[in-house]
């Protein structure tokens, strides 16, 4: 076809160089040739259109109302896992959690409580060991050191209740900070230091991962039943680049009016490209095992 259309450009050319009037005419019409011949001889783009997208993506909320005294990130910057990165106000759960934990690590009721203990059992003894003193009163000191016993069992059943009104206070303080659950960046604020959350509006930020980025990939159903988990995938992207991923996912029904089934493909990013970028993929193991090119 690209032979065709030079040889009449070639000849409209002639033609048109007789007359020096139509001279003019004819640059115009070679200056388009110029650009429709390379269109037609350009080779067509291969592969299946997909777009990027993150790997992981987490909405950060708090789980009660209240003030934010700080949001230490802004959008953009990169965030580690567990890292703090925003708090609630939490001074009364301060103190509740601080007098809570003295009340947990006393042992002076225990202490007490055996001390009347050992000399209940002393006098106990000395009336059971001497001669004169009646049974009445030997039971009666002996029954006093009984006592003593569910006293100090009580106590320390106590000081046990206090340990857990401490890791509750503990748990509830803890929920006043945000904590990054993965690694990755902060693509969105939605609160500031100083606004308080309420029933309405407890999202702070999303934090989102993308090395690696995933592409979800629709593939022709007879293609896609010669594919598998952790067969390699060529990703193409906008520079013109081909990186190299795995499948990571093959979805388990068909979209029966495309034809296709989606695969995941799980590309590294270690130039923290954008997430949401055109790019075309092309499965090497299905065009060996006889599958139609991608993109015929």
């Amino acid at each position: 076809m690209v032979s065709a259309v030079y040889v009449c450009l070639q000849t409209t050319r002639r033609r048109l160089m007789r007359s020096a009037s139509t001279r003019a005419l004819a640059a115009m019409v070679l200056l388009c040739a110029a650009t429709v011949v390379p269109c037609l001889s350009a080779e067509p783009e291969t592969g299946l259109e997909a777009i990027t997208r993150p790997s992981d993506k987490r909405t950060l909320s708090f789980v009660r109302p209240g003030l934010i005294m700080e949001l230490n990130v802004k959008k953009g910057d990169k965030v580690t896992m567990k890292q703090i990165v925003a708090l609630q106000d939490d001074r009364e759960e301060q103190q509740m959690l601080a007098a809570s934990k003295e009340e947990s690590e006393d042992e002076t009721e225990i202490d007490a409580e055996k001390a009347v203990q050992a000399a209940d059992k002393a006098e106990y003894e000395r009336k059971r060991d001497t001669r004169g003193v009646g049974a009445s009163e030997v039971r009666e000191a002996e029954l006093k050191v009984t006592v003593d016993e569910a006293r100090i069992k009580l106590a320390i059943f106590k000081k046990k209740q206090a340990a857990y009104k401490y890791a509750q206070n503990k748990a509830i303080v803890e929920k006043l900070k945000l904590v990054t659950p993965i690694e990755g960046l902060v693509s969105e604020t939605y609160m500031k230091a100083g606004e308080a959350t309420d029933g309405q509006n407890m999202k702070v930020l999303d934090v989102v991962q993308i090395d690696p980025l995933w592409v979800e990939v629709p593939v022709p159903i007879l293609q896609a039943r010669k594919l598998n988990d952790g067969d390699a995938a060529s990703v193409r992207f906008s520079d013109g680049k081909s990186r190299t991923g795995k499948i990571v996912l093959k979805s388990v029904v068909a979209d029966p009016a495309a034809g296709t089934i989606t695969m995941r493909v799980a590309v590294p990013n270690p130039e923290k490209l954008e997430p949401g970028e055109p790019v075309r993929v092309t499965f090497p193991q299905a065009a060996v095992a006889g599958a139609a090119p991608a993109g015929r």
